[in-house]
C-alpha cells in the first residue's frame, strides 16, 4: 500500500492551520515529519499525531479528579 506524503501546504490545509503555523513547529521540531533529502513531508500519521498531541480535556472531568485549581491550570 503506498504511502501518502503530504507538503507543508497539503498539511496544513488538512490540519486547518496556517502553513507559516506548520513551518515553524517543524522548524522547533515540535511536530514530527520526516525528512526526505531537504524536502519535508507529514505522513496520515504524523497528521494524527499533531492533532492529538492539542487535544485537552474537559475542565469538568479536571474538577471530577479532585485537582486543584493550580494543578487544574498546569494540566490545561
Amino acid at each position: 500500500m503506498p504511502i501518502k506524503l503530504y507538503t507543508f501546504a497539503e498539511a496544513a490545509e488538512q490540519l486547518h492551520v496556517p502553513e507559516t503555523w506548520l513551518r515553524k513547529k517543524a522548524s522547533a521540531r515540535a511536530v514530527p515529519f520526516t525528512r526526505l533529502g531537504r524536502h519535508i513531508r507529514f505522513t496520515d500519521e504524523h497528521l494524527g499525531h499533531i492533532v492529538g498531541a492539542g487535544e485537552h480535556p474537559p475542565l469538568a472531568d479536571l474538577r471530577r479528579q479532585g485537582l486543584s485549581r493550580r494543578a487544574r491550570r498546569a494540566a490545561g
